[in-house]
């Protein structure tokens, strides 16, 4: 997910948050909190960037590779 949707998923989740506010609230998932974090999260790491990269390259970035590795996927 790029950057750019991430901001619009969690500006709209924003706002769907804010009927759970006020006279006319309504109760709303526990999940939406949780998403409305983890986006928040991902914007802040300054990581995110590569590892949007790895995951489209297909390389898992869970797992250690070579100092030396650069964006072509080769060591």
């Amino acid at each position: 997910m790029s950057k750019e949707a991430m901001k619009l998923a969690l500006e709209a989740l924003e706002e769907i948050n804010k009927l759970s506010i006020g006279e006319n609230a309504i109760c709303l998932p526990a999940e939406i909190d949780a998403a409305m974090d983890a986006l928040r999260e991902a914007l802040a790491d300054e990581r995110y960037e590569k590892l949007l990269w790895d995951e489209r390259d297909g390389i898992d970035p869970s797992t250690d590779y070579p100092e030396t590795y650069d964006q072509g996927g080769t060591a």
